[in-house]
């Protein structure tokens, strides 16, 4: 089977939070990247991408999408990691039916690249690290006790060669009674 080579330059769409939520979540970004090397990046929730380009229609249908959705409760689930740079330590997000809505929404826009399964998480590093570098660090993080609010999207400009991350728009998710 032929694996497809991971898109680096592009566009994306993150879910992004409140500021109390974002306050939260950059202590334990910086607890994390205190103790494993990282490139810096603004925390996220990455729902969809790479697309090659993004035009006017598309900002212009994702800002009527976003008034037209309610802030979507995420439910945190626990430390976790992989072997993957972009996906090196992360805090999991349990999947829910408006996530999941949301997703779906934003292929219907405009199509991405689906894996065959949506993993929602919430990076606290990229990078490579040892598995036992990763365990330590798990048993020494407080407990994660909170559910948060994804209450934005954003339009992020990636290159992943250079590790830059450029947020070109921002849209409050708050649907208009």
């Amino acid at each position: 089977m032929q694996t497809s080579k991971r898109i680096s330059k592009g566009f994306w769409i993150w879910g992004d939070f409140p500021t109390k939520d974002n306050k939260y979540l950059n202590s334990l970004q910086r607890k994390v990247q205190s103790k494993l090397n990282s490139p810096k990046f603004r925390i996220h929730l990455t729902l969809a991408g790479p697309y090659k380009d993004i035009d006017l229609k598309f900002e212009n249908q994702l800002k009527l999408l976003c008034i037209t959705t309610y802030p979507i409760k995420l439910e945190l689930n626990d430390y976790q990691y992989k072997e993957d740079r972009f996906e090196s330590f992360f805090i999991s997000v349990k999947e829910n039916d408006d996530l999941i809505n949301l997703r779906k929404q934003l292929f219907n826009l405009k199509e991405f690249h689906i894996k065959d399964k949506f993993c929602p998480h919430i990076s606290l590093t990229y990078g490579i690290h040892s598995v036992q570098q990763k365990i330590d660090l798990i048993h020494s993080l407080p407990k994660i006790n909170i559910n948060l609010i994804m209450n934005n999207l954003l339009i992020v400009k990636v290159d992943e060669n250079i590790n830059k991350w450029e947020i070109l728009k921002k849209f409050r998710i708050k649907k208009i009674s």
